[in-house]
């Protein structure tokens, strides 16, 4: 991945990681746009590499999905995690998975953390709703950015 491909990927991934923490919302533009860029701005190099990512798209499709539907993630998660499979080839989706395990975990423990150890009424802007959600877009960021530094080439 050159240069400006890893800046526009990253920068799409900040974008949306801002918007879910703002809102718990990633708006629909950023995840098409990420998986636009990832034809435009970093294209397959062969039909190899495209059936390899096709393949990445498929899986996360089907596994995401059957997520979603159990309403363990979100809609834009799962729209955002589709949209960086566009740029994940299938030999390294395994790495951006664990990449996201370990960083949803520990974002999911400093939430607890956080929860337990602030208390609700102090903050105007906590709600109930920040109380049982978490925006994973944070972790899908993370993860899209330790993914993508082996990837990189200057």
């Amino acid at each position: 991945m050159n240069l400006p491909a890893f800046v526009l990927f990253n920068g799409l991934l900040l974008s949306a990681a801002i918007c879910d923490v703002k809102a718990f919302r990633i708006p629909n533009v950023l995840s098409g746009s990420l998986a636009l860029a990832g034809l435009v701005a970093h294209p397959p190099a062969s039909w190899t590499e495209f059936l390899a990512r096709l393949a990445s798209v498929v899986i996360v499709v089907v596994v995401c999905g059957l997520m979603w539907t159990r309403r363990m993630i979100g809609g834009g998660d799962l729209k955002l995690l589709m949209a960086c499979a566009v740029w994940i080839p299938v030999a390294t989706l395994g790495g951006f998975a664990i990449w996201l395990g370990w960083l949803g975990a520990f974002q999911g423990l400093a939430t607890l953390a956080l929860l337990r150890w602030t208390p609700l009424a102090s903050h105007a802007a906590a709600s109930e709703r920040a109380r049982s959600q978490i925006p994973y877009g944070v972790s899908i960021a993370g993860a899209g950015l330790l993914w993508s530094l082996p990837a990189l080439s200057l």
